[in-house]
């Protein structure tokens, strides 16, 4: 199995923009100036952890936690995921259906809404109709089908890995959405002990990308669909950080300890802020959120 040989000046880099950026939250949370970095002063990026951005902080609180013990909490995943957006969600609860679900009357509450889907990934819908009809067809299609496949879950035997493989066969929901989901699974009954959480994450161009930097300074090594051999040398690779993680002078042990979905999440960014950096390329949002990029 290839092993790839990552340079020890990127590794520092990678390292030292994550940190940055956390730093960026704790800097906002404590009401200080955020950032002298003059790319993450331009351009967002999310943040290191999942787990804090507010999408997620939203989705957390008003429906996995509330749900996490029960079955049907895949299905609302699934949902939750391809609008990737808490505006949906307020109005949905504002009408009543998020306890008493209609897919009629979720289009009629939705119909005006604009954007439909979150801009921190593509979900792609089919074609001939309008993105939040084909959101809700998606969801629609797959909702007795991802309600099976939560119930065949059994705790502490089923992976992080075959889940993802499982959800990415079915309509439209591919590796991104279905790695989505499958993140918030690792917070519930179904996936939280899951044997493959610090070994495993999904293949994702994102993933590749900021991998890529790590090995050749540059963005093109791997192709966007990776091959299983090239997929396994990432994961070695990334098991590497995530050790390096653990010491103190690359991330402080004050901090929260990463997981391989922390690593999959940071390097999608990284990838990001070195085209910016190293290539003066355009990213597709400005910080502060809502500039628009010229």
């Amino acid at each position: 199995m290839k092993v790839y040989d990552l340079h020890e000046d990127m590794v520092e880099d990678f390292f030292a923009s994550a940190r940055e950026r956390y730093q960026m939250l704790l800097r906002r949370r404590a009401g200080q100036t955020v950032t002298d970095d003059p790319i993450m002063g331009k351009w967002h990026f999310s943040n290191v952890f999942r787990e804090d951005d507010i999408t997620t902080q939203f989705i957390r609180e008003m429906l996995r936690e509330p749900m996490r013990d029960r079955p049907e909490v895949i299905q609302w995943m699934m949902l939750c995921r391809l609008f990737n957006r808490i505006e949906p969600f307020e109005m949905l609860m504002e009408a009543g259906l998020m306890d008493d679900w209609d897919w009629s009357a979720a289009r009629d509450v939705l119909k005006d809404i604009s954007p439909v889907v979150g801009g921190a990934y593509r979900v792609r819908t089919p074609g001939g109709m309008s993105k939040l009809d084909g959101v809700l067809k998606i969801a629609h299609d797959n909702w007795n089908s991802i309600w099976q496949l939560g119930t065949r879950i059994i705790p502490r035997h089923d992976t992080l890995e075959s889940t993802w493989s499982s959800l990415s066969t079915m309509p439209y929901l591919a590796r991104v959405v279905s790695y989505e989901i499958v993140s918030d699974l690792r917070h519930t009954y179904m996936l939280e002990r899951a044997n493959d959480i610090d070994t495993w994450a999904a293949p994702t161009v994102g993933v590749s990308s900021g991998m890529s930097w790590l090995i050749t300074r540059d963005s093109g090594f791997f192709h966007k669909e990776l091959g299983k051999k090239a997929h396994q040398g990432i994961l070695k690779s990334m098991l590497r950080l995530l050790m390096l993680s653990r010491y103190d002078g690359l991330w402080p042990k004050a901090w929260p300890a990463w997981e391989m979905r922390d690593l999959a999440h940071w390097l999608t960014q990284y990838g990001a802020y070195c085209r910016a950096k190293y290539q003066c390329k355009m990213l597709h949002r400005r910080y502060p959120v809502g500039t628009k990029t010229r």
